[in-house]
């Protein structure tokens, strides 16, 4: 299970750059994918299992600070500009709140408040986004909120299911279990 960190949107392009991933940074290219967020905000786990690092976004400014969590399934997770909760050796859920948004625009003034989230396959290392490890795309599994609940601005807001989709897929599941139980979708002696 994936939760979203901040129950925000992908960051889109502004002063400093875009958030998606593979967005141009210069010489290299984003290796993850930035959520809005707002000040204070309470951040939340994207997946669960064991925090193995809270460490320092910056060499320069040991005030930015990081969270990572490292899952059974072989992935690394990193969700920067948090002020942890959480401490290392603590066994988290996906939606545990981890810690508060740390507001970005201090460091760069005019950039878009977003919670950075990079995903790693774990290559063995203590730190695969600095030894070679290959990201993967946070947004491939990272739900983005509703719309319509955004807009009330309820702050617990959850992605739905567009109805057309549940609609489609019960209907597949009606016809699947009908075929599975051999029953005949026309009546006998009905010609088609």
């Amino acid at each position: 299970m994936w939760v979203n960190p901040t129950n925000g949107f992908i960051r889109q392009c502004d002063s400093k750059g875009c958030g998606h991933y593979g967005a141009s940074r210069g010489d290299r290219r984003h290796t993850g994918v930035d959520y809005i967020a707002t000040p204070d905000q309470a951040v939340k786990a994207i997946t669960s299992d064991t925090v193995t690092i809270i460490g320092h976004t910056y060499s320069d400014d040991l005030s930015f600070r990081y969270v990572t969590i490292e899952a059974d399934n072989g992935l690394v997770v990193r969700q920067l500009y948090v002020l942890p909760s959480v401490v290392t050796g603590m066994r988290v859920n996906a939606g545990d709140v981890i810690g508060t948004y740390q507001r970005l625009g201090i460091r760069y003034p005019g950039i878009t408040e977003h919670v950075h989230i990079d995903i790693w396959i774990d290559n063995g290392t203590t730190r695969p986004w600095s030894s070679g490890a290959k990201p993967i795309n946070p947004a491939t599994v990272i739900p983005l909120p509703d719309k319509t609940a955004m807009a009330t601005n309820n702050p617990n807001a959850q992605p739905a299911t567009p109805r057309a989709t549940i609609a489609l897929s019960s209907t597949l599941l009606a016809l699947a279990l009908l075929l599975l139980l051999g029953m005949e979708l026309l009546p006998q002696g009905v010609p088609v």
